[in-house]
């Protein structure tokens, strides 16, 4: 069954395009049955393992040998063994497009610095020439460069030079900061180059609520907090020690802290909570710690085999699951009402990402976003991620 978005988009059949859709809105079914012929996906690792496209593509009765899913990882070392391919398919396609304002010079020509993934994922475009590209990302817009490098890899060869004009300003020598005044201008060049929508362009979704709710810091991490300011002037180190320790790490060990309370509070309430948290020993602690009285498990990147545990988790009655905050996208708990940012990546992206996790197209319901707040580290990172932006230290260390 498809719904009327996705039929809409196969209907036009398009062979070069953009898949801009919300999370949660079946972009990788629309893929699939866009796909002719041979078929390569690039994708996240976490993604290839986990074997989404290949349920994908046998849930749609296509043949499996037409089908060849590599990480990024491992297209990047081998790009040059891949043999060619009919229908190439970048999932989570704002990874492919590392492309850079900043320049580096050659025989007196001037060319945009760009990522090693991005370079490789160009090379075997230009090589193998494959009749049908599409890139898929619920977060095209992370910076006006992603969206000029998702362009290129879709066939869009704008100029370099007047695009960085338009979207960025140069504060120093090769140094540049994105102009957010032109928000419009690149929203409409992102719907240029793919198919643009979310989940309430097409279905009624219920409001959902966001709560920011303050916990205390105990006095033990207050004292740290002080020999912290000591131990490390340096204004950048001392925003990441401090921000690990609102966490409840200091010097790699856990110390008091009071997000842990504020969690089981929440499990109390609503019996089914997905946690995000930044830093694995702030994961195992409140593995150890909520597990003597909840169900409990995790997710990182050592989780071996992802969809038994995403299967028992969503199956079960009471759960506090707890996720790397990083790990944002290629999963589901479309079960549980509400999500918990103990702590927040400092990317955007993942925080976008990562609220589509509970907000499926089929399953669409009201849901509960708390972030959890306990410094001036972890309000900086709030406020910056909530202007659609990432938050980088060495933007922001001096002001903290």
């Amino acid at each position: 069954m498809l719904y009327a978005h996705q039929q809409a988009i196969i209907d036009k059949d398009p062979t070069h395009r953009g898949l801009f859709l919300g999370t949660g809105s079946g972009k990788t079914r629309i893929a699939c049955l866009l796909a002719r012929g041979r078929t390569l996906v690039v994708c996240p690792k976490t993604i290839a393992e986990d074997r989404v496209w290949e349920r994908e593509w046998e849930e749609l009765g296509l043949d499996p040998s037409m089908l060849k899913v590599v990480s990024k990882e491992k297209f990047k070392k081998h790009v040059k063994k891949i043999p060619r391919v009919m229908t190439f398919i970048g999932d989570e396609a704002h990874t492919l497009a590392g492309v850079q304002p900043s320049t580096y010079q050659v025989n007196y020509k001037k060319y945009p610095k760009t990522s090693q993934i991005f370079t490789a994922t160009r090379e075997y475009l230009q090589r193998a020439k494959p009749k049908r590209v599409y890139m898929l990302t619920a977060t095209p817009i992370p910076n006006p460069m992603v969206v000029y490098g998702l362009a290129y890899l879709l066939g869009h060869h704008w100029n370099f030079g007047e695009f960085r004009d338009e979207f960025y300003y140069e504060i120093k020598r090769n140094i540049f900061v994105v102009n957010h005044s032109k928000k419009e201008q690149l929203a409409q060049m992102v719907n240029d180059i793919g198919e643009v929508g979310k989940l309430d362009d097409w279905f009624d979704v219920p409001d959902q609520t966001y709560k920011t709710d303050s916990v205390e810091l105990t006095t033990e991490q207050k004292r740290h907090i002080k020999d912290i300011r000591l131990l490390y002037p340096d204004p950048l180190v001392q925003v990441g020690k401090m921000h690990q320790l609102e966490q409840g790490i200091y010097e790699g060990n856990m110390v008091k802290e009071n997000k842990t309370k504020a969690i089981a509070t929440l499990a109390d309430e609503f019996k089914k909570v997905v946690v995000f948290a930044k830093y694995t020993a702030q994961i195992k602690h409140y593995a150890k710690v909520l597990s003597k009285k909840y169900n409990v498990m995790t997710l990182t990147g050592d989780t071996k085999e992802r969809g038994d545990v995403l299967d028992k988790a969503n199956e079960a009655p009471e759960m506090i699951f707890i996720v790397q905050a990083q790990i944002s996208a290629g999963w589901a708990l479309p079960h549980y009402p509400i999500m918990a940012f103990a702590s927040e990546s400092y990317s955007y992206i993942d925080r976008e990402q990562g609220e589509g996790r509970v907000q499926r197209v089929n399953n669409i319901k009201k849901n509960l976003y708390v972030t959890l707040v306990a410094g001036d580290v972890d309000r900086k990172v709030r406020e910056i991620i909530n202007k659609k932006q990432d938050f980088v230290i060495a933007m922001h260390a001096e002001n903290i």
